[in-house]
Parts: structure tokens; sequence; C-alpha cells
């Protein structure tokens, strides 16, 4: 049996659409991981465990039809609290848009979505995305799952605590979105939670709808 939530992106997809394990199946695993690890991460800090059930039913469905929405089919994702979806708040992490719900999604949400992916939550962000920290008023800091006393570091932080990082009390989500077109040079912050990155091309990104 494949451990469902150290599986890929990829490997989880592929295992939805060969029916060896169903989208409701991946989604309550990193459900789950996520209410027995968020708490002292603190990387996630909106969720919609419910719609995010009636999506994978949905896929679950699909496939049952012989339909494949696409490469992400039932595969759940988190979005930085940055990117705008329909009905679930966005913040970036700043006072005034406490309670500011989008009634559209960004490019970033809707191409996701498309792909078969289902939304399950938003993730933490310094205020306006100006910080090298996730640490603002709305829902204080993302703490790193190697020390939570300690950042994880960087305006990404949430998914070196939550994702990419390899402590075992990562791993929350499968799919994360970066919300910055002008990615910065990470050398600086991702050594933090033990790992590296690239940073890619400007202007690949498309940030119709990201707020910052």
């Amino acid at each position: 049996m494949m451990d469902i939530v150290f599986s890929s992106t990829t490997q989880l997809a592929a295992a939805i659409r060969a029916g060896h394990v169903s989208a409701t199946e991946v989604l309550k695993a990193h459900l789950a991981q996520i209410d027995k690890h968020n708490p002292a991460l603190h990387a996630i800090i909106t969720m919609d465990a419910e719609q995010a059930h009636e999506r994978a039913r949905e896929a679950d469905n699909a496939l049952a039809r012989g339909q494949v929405w696409g490469p992400l089919h039932g595969v759940p994702f988190t979005l930085k609290d940055a990117h705008a979806t329909a009905g679930m708040r966005t913040t970036t992490g700043f006072p005034p848009l406490a309670d500011y719900v989008p009634q559209a999604d960004s490019t970033v949400t809707a191409r996701l979505k498309a792909a078969g992916g289902i939304l399950i939550g938003k993730t933490n962000v310094p205020v306006l995305l100006a910080d090298f920290q996730s640490n603002n008023p709305l829902f204080g800091r993302t703490n790193n799952p190697w020390n939570i006393e300690r950042t994880p570091g960087g305006s990404r932080n949430w998914h070196r605590s939550g994702r990419f990082d390899t402590h075992p009390n990562a791993f929350l989500w499968p799919v994360w979105a970066e919300a910055k077109r002008k990615a910065r040079l990470l050398s600086r912050t991702y050594p933090w939670s033990s790992y590296a990155t690239k940073r890619p091309h400007h202007g690949l990104y498309w940030a119709h709808g990201t707020h910052r």
C-alpha cells in the first residue's frame, strides 16, 4: 500500500487515475496530517474541508464514469493567502483585508482547479508578502518543524514548514503554488529548513489575481 501523505503529486495523480486510491482517501489522509501537525506548525490558516470533501466525491464519481478532469484529477492543493480564491478568504495577512472574500479566482487558482486539483485551504504569509518570515497580525507566525521556537524563514516559509521540508511533521499537502511573479533569490532562507531551490526566470509567472 502506498504512503499517501509522503507520495509526490505525480504519484498521487497516477494512483487516483489508476483506481489504486480514491480522491477521497487522499484528501482524508492529508486532512488528518494537517489536524495532527498544523496546530504546532501554523502553516495553514484558512480551511474549507467540507467543500474539499464534496469536490473529492465529485472527482471519484467523475472517474467512475471514465471522466478525467486533468493531470491533477483529485489531488488536493493549498494556495498562499495572496491568491484570490472565489468564496474563500484572501487576506495577505493585512488587517484591512481580514474579511475580504474574492468573487473570482486568480489565474493560478483557476488553472489548478481546471487541472483537476482540489483546493483545501490557504497558507500563511507575511503582511503583503513583504518580509522574510510568515508572521502577521491576523494569524501569527508559521513555525519551523525542526524547532517550533524558530521560523522556517522567507516569505514562502509556509511550504517549507508544511510540505517540502524533510521533517516528518511536514508534508501537509502535495501541491503548492508560488505567489510572486518576481521570485527573489531564495538561497538566504531555504537552508533554514534544510533544502535548496532554484530561482525561476522573470516573467514566467502569471500574477493576475495575486494580492501583494
